[in-house]
């Protein structure tokens, strides 16, 4: 027995010593895995005239080439050198190849990525492109190429030892980037089932109280009278992290009767999850036909916000309603066939492979009807049971959203836009946009501002497109789309000013139906607060505005909170912390913790037993929601007349959990929100590694909170069903992934700072080389690196 002890112990202690061996190997091979950024380098003759890459001490990029197509060569070769494991997953989880990479954890999104067939919408797609732009993606494609065609190019171990495929790159993998994009900012028909459960559980009062009207005074980007309901988002539980839109995003314009320069300022700060590497890839381009500059990302090859020397631009998301969810019954027992008005109709069938790394391959067939595909069959249980296993009269639950369109011209849109010299071409470009529909803002130096929401809008019949809808009884759904010019739009508006932060665009008089759930604007108040008689506005301001922690959501509940009759030491503890606190989300502060962990507790104590097993999907951060349980007369709370009694039990609640952390109670005053609330930047592929992933994180200590205009939205805290503390609870792990300040009187004098850095290896000293200055609101400035030229890379056709 000693001997067989003995032995497994030297076996455990062999596997120790191999895999701290191949983490150091590993760690080792990223760090020497570095580019070549200077000299002259022969490239092919896809590039017309020698081009330059230069990059500064942060590593951002100058490119100065002959023309455009140059100028995208140059831009795909810099991605391939900086994100080219970032370029090859985003292909790969398009594709829905990722379980060749990671095995049988990615099977789940490569159904998805297959049943919504995003590949081959794009290859689609790549026939709607104008010569222009396809010759644009066919440069940016050569640039990629050349790197990944360079016999001593570092890859990286990450290509090899994940699978990652590096065959060449094409212009329509490029596209892929616009469908995941579409996906993750279109989440409407992930919660229609949702919200046709709440609405079989809950009566006409209870609803109201889950999802509050908005206030007549809720701002909108031109502001009227409004009555539409706010409420977050539910999204399908199966949708990883990085595909979840959480819904948020600021950007605000003033025009030049309100600025010191007399220009427009415009100010952008796109908010995503928050990861390593980050979306955006800062550039300069320079050609003879002018100066772009701003946010790339890698796959494409322009600037996605940024401006062109003329125009600036940028993007928040509408949360308009663009997805419908259609069921279909069966009229088969095969489940081949379902019922229509005509008669019974055939599903289109597509076999499709998925293989697999360190499994067996797996087969999918993917049903289509007249409105989409079948998406039910990505429920575990009937890919359990397989499409065969129906009955006839059963449902099954199809998609139905523009996107999946096969002439979509989405990225002729994106491509034109970085050409527009003035309004006319902004709106010319922007009706060729399918999905998704975003509001995008607009300045120029002549001192014109704007905004319109372009997309394909369904035009629906009969229904508001909340709730799943019968497809058996309609001949079609929609009877066509919002013509463009009936969008939201707005040009020289007579207030000088616009302001979104993903609240409603449109008042009551709007004559379509863009969605029945708008987000709440405490956001949009507090920009417009702060924007409220201003003149002689200036970037700084602007910078401030961004970077602005203020929860008015707090500030709203607090009178409330203060007013909590307690008994015990900590509750008055806390409510003492809370007397003289004004709703700042400052990481250095204990309130914010505080008051989070209270407003978690209470969720759970007003919602959990009233909605059972609906509980999960519907917890989070919603401020307006408990307002209007704890003010409003309601059954809710019965016999109480409103559920203000609630306060007290929930910080008890709180407390109770805050000390199970490993807080001391006594030491509240000396509790910091930073020291729960960090943003965490993991990488996507080495995160997932053992011994490795932690060691090429990089955290920090942030500010914010989910309502407040610089976004921190944290992880929920407690457990759904047990209410027992989370580990990852209070984790900011959603917010500006980008922020912009546009200068129209000096183009070059516009700022900008992204979550992440440069490099996507994560050992690389430029791979979070502005995560400090992010967290700390600072920015940088995209000029020509004429005093800062750290590295000069010189591409020469042969």
């Amino acid at each position: 027995m000693r001997i067989w002890l003995r032995r497994l112990g030297w076996t455990l202690a062999a596997l120790v010593t191999l895999m701290s061996a191949a983490a150091f190997w590993l760690l080792a091979w990223l760090y020497s895995a570095q580019p070549n950024l200077e000299g002259d380098l022969l490239v092919s003759a896809a590039l017309s005239a020698p081009a330059e890459l230069l990059r500064d001490s942060q590593g951002i990029l100058t490119i100065r080439a002959a023309n455009e197509a140059d100028a995208a060569f140059a831009l795909g070769y810099a991605h391939a050198q900086d994100r080219l494991e970032q370029l090859l997953l985003t292909r790969q989880i398009g594709q829905g190849r990722l379980a060749e990479a990671i095995g049988s954890s990615g099977i789940a999104l490569d159904r998805l990525m297959r049943t919504l067939n995003l590949a081959g919408l794009a290859e689609s797609a790549a026939t709607t492109l104008s010569p222009q732009n396809l010759r644009v993606l066919q440069a940016y494609s050569a640039g990629i190429n050349q790197y990944l065609a360079e016999p001593d190019a570092p890859f990286g171990p990450l290509i090899t030892l994940v699978n990652l495929d590096p065959s060449p790159w094409r212009p329509v993998d490029s596209l892929l980037w616009g469908k995941l994009m579409a996906l993750t900012l279109s989440g409407n028909g992930w919660q229609e089932e949702q919200t046709e459960a709440l609405r079989g559980l809950l009566n006409r009062q209870e609803l109201a109280l889950m999802f509050p009207d908005l206030p007549p005074t809720s701002p909108v980007i031109q502001p009227k009278p409004a009555d539409s309901a706010g409420k977050a988002a539910t999204l399908l539980a199966a949708r990883p992290p990085f595909l979840r839109s959480l819904g948020a995003s600021n950007i605000f314009v003033v025009d030049g009767s309100r600025t010191a320069s007399g220009k427009p300022l415009l100010a952008n700060d796109p908010h995503l999850a928050l990861e390593a590497p980050g979306n955006w890839y800062l550039a300069r381009i320079e050609t003879p036909a002018g100066v772009r500059a701003g946010a790339t990302a890698p796959a494409i090859p322009g600037i996605v916000m940024g401006h062109n020397g003329r125009i600036a631009w940028g993007f928040t998301t509408t949360h308009s309603d663009t997805q419908d969810l259609v069921r279909e019954k069966l009229a088969d027992p095969g489940g081949l066939s379902y019922v229509t008005p005509s008669g019974p109709r055939r599903f289109d069938l597509r076999q499709t492979i998925i293989k697999v790394r360190g499994g067996a391959d797996l087969s999918l067939t993917v049903r289509t009807g007249r409105f989409g595909p079948v998406i039910s069959d990505l429920n575990p249980a009937q890919q359990a049971a397989g499409p065969g296993a129906t009955t006839t009269g059963a449902t099954v639950t199809t998609l139905a959203w523009p996107a999946l369109r096969p002439d979509d011209g989405s990225a002729n849109a994106l491509l034109d836009l970085n050409r527009a010299q003035n309004w006319q071409d902004f709106r010319q470009a922007l009706t060729q946009m399918v999905a998704p529909q975003q509001n995008i803002f607009f300045a120029d130096t002549a001192g014109n501002i704007g905004f319109i929401s372009p997309a394909l809008v369904p035009l629906r019949q009969g229904y508001d497109g909340a709730t799943p809808v019968d497809g058996w009884t309609r001949e079609r759904i929609w009877r066509g789309f919002i013509p463009f010019a009936d969008l939201p739009q707005a040009f020289n508006p007579p207030s000088g000013r616009l302001i979104n932060a993903n609240n409603r665009i449109v008042g009551p008089d709007y004559p379509y139906l863009l969605t029945t759930d708008w987000m709440p604007a405490y956001r949009a108040r507090r920009i417009a607060q702060r924007l409220e008689n201003r003149q002689n506005l200036r970037p700084a301001d602007f910078e401030a505005i961004q970077n602005d922690s203020l929860s008015l959501a707090a500030r709203d509940l607090l009178p409330l909170l203060r007013a909590t009759p307690v008994t015990g030491t900590a509750q008055r503890r806390a409510l003492a912390l809370l007397s003289d606190w004004d709703g700042q989300m400052l990481r250095n502060l204990p309130q914010p913790l505080l008051f989070h962990a209270w407003m978690a507790a209470l969720d759970r104590n007003l919602l959990q037993d009233k909605l059972g097993a609906l509980y999960a999907a519907n917890q989070g951060w919603s401020y307006d929601r408990w307002r209007a349980l704890l003010t409003r007369p309601s059954s809710w709370c019965a016999p109480d007349k409103t559920c203000v009694n609630r306060l007290a039990p929930a910080l008890t609640s709180a407390l109770a959990n805050l000390a199970a952390r490993g807080l001391v109670l006594e030491d509240m005053a000396q509790w910091r929100w930073g020291d729960w609330h960090k943003a965490r930047f993991s990488h996507r592929l080495l995160g997932r590694l053992p011994l490795v992933g932690g060691l090429t994180d990089k955290v920090v200590s942030s500010d914010g909170a989910d309502d407040t205009v610089n976004r921190g939205t944290a992880l929920w805290p407690l457990d759904p069903i047990s209410g027992a503390p989370l580990a990852r609870g209070y984790q900011h792990v959603h917010g500006a992934s980008l922020r912009a300040v546009y200068d129209l009187a000096d183009l070059d004098n516009s700022r900008f700072m992204i979550a992440t850095g440069q490099s996507g290896n994560p050992l690389s000293r430029l791979a979070y080389r502005f995560t400090e200055a992010w967290k700390d609101g600072l920015y940088v400035k995209l000029v020509a690196p004429e005093t800062d030229r750290r590295q000069r890379l010189r591409l020469i056709p042969r």
